[in-house]
């Protein structure tokens, strides 16, 4: 409760209760105040009594301020100190375990401050893999994956991009992408809930789009510097057009995970995902993918990678194959900040 016309009132009530062990703030214009100070934060001082809610007083209201047990207080020089506040004669000092000196509460910036907000981290790697070869076969291959994740207290957002492309002897004979975004929000260390769209298109799978877009909610049953593990469920719509075959929508069931795990936090970092849509109407419409592979640490931030990539379309356009397998070898950059 900010300052206002009730916070006489609190005061009041704080005045005429005194709480054994009580700490006591001194205003300047004489009302002596006695409860628990909770903290000082911002500038703003917080009292609690034993009958009454918070009360907010601006600090630069208070001329004295006793405590009766230790306190984790700030100065103005930046040092933090566990002391107590005492009063002597019109002097406030403050007394901890390197002794008592006088204070200038002007001097004091926080008392039992809130810890400081987690910092915002921003997390992910780019992988390329290629293969060029001349003579009788003449191919060239390249494929690019990208993850960024960018992470604060109660948020999330993820960003996943991949890209495939290939010729053989002049022509062209895979040429895909997709890309993915999610976002999550946290009502605490493990359970959240998320909003997640995707698209993909595939030339020789007769997809010229397919798009997704879903929410649900997750639990993340894994969060540690060295192994981030969640897995989610949810409602997804799914809206596929192509080139030839006759386009197609359905709502599914969606169900996805995915791991991070430095195995060799120096070396060897194991990683997969997967994502399952399942039709709600017709349970021929089913769609899984999965990422699963391992990092080599090459030098620093640098590391070489191994990945194999399943695909499985139980409705695909008409002549084409349901399965799609690759394996991939790679170099790629990882970075936090």
């Amino acid at each position: 409760m900010s300052f206002s016309l009730r916070t006489p009132l609190l005061i009041l009530l704080l005045v005429f209760s005194h709480p054994v062990g009580a700490d006591e703030v001194v205003l300047i214009d004489g009302t002596r105040i006695v409860g628990r100070v909770k903290t000082l934060d911002a500038g703003r001082l917080t009292i609690v009594g034993e009958t009454i809610e918070e009360l907010h007083l601006p600090f630069s209201r208070v001329l004295s301020i006793t405590t009766d047990e230790d306190r984790e207080v700030v100065l103005a020089d930046g040092s933090a100190r566990r002391v107590r506040f005492e009063l002597r004669g019109e002097s406030v000092e403050i007394v901890g375990a390197t002794g008592r000196e006088p204070v200038s509460l002007a001097q004091v910036q926080a008392i039992d401050p809130p810890p400081p907000e987690p910092p915002v981290t921003h997390e992910g790697n780019i992988t390329l893999s290629g293969k060029v070869t001349d003579g009788n076969t003449r191919q060239k291959k390249v494929t690019a994956n990208a993850e960024y994740v960018r992470r604060t207290k109660e948020n999330r957002l993820t960003v996943l991009a991949d890209w495939n492309y290939a010729q053989d002897f002049g022509e062209l004979t895979e040429r895909n992408a997709s890309l993915r975004g999610k976002v999550d929000h946290f009502f605490d260390e493990r359970l959240f809930t998320y909003a997640n769209a995707s698209g993909r298109r595939d030339d020789f799978a007769d997809l010229d789009l397919r798009s997704t877009l879903g929410a649900g909610a997750g639990y993340q049953l894994l969060d540690s510097d060295t192994c981030k593990y969640y897995e989610e469920l949810g409602i997804s719509y799914v809206d596929d057009r192509f080139d030839v075959a006759e386009d197609d929508d359905y709502a599914t069931a969606r169900f996805s995970g995915k791991l991070d795990w430095a195995f060799d936090p120096d070396r060897v970092t194991i990683f997969h995902f997967h994502e399952v849509f399942l039709g709600l109407e017709d349970t021929d419409d089913l769609l899984v993918d999965t990422q699963s592979g391992v990092r080599l640490t090459l030098l620093k931030d640098f590391y070489a990678s191994i990945q194999l990539n399943y695909k499985w379309d139980n409705t695909p356009a008409e002549g084409k194959r349901r399965e799609d397998v690759e394996l991939l070898l790679g170099l790629g950059y990882s970075y936090t900040f």
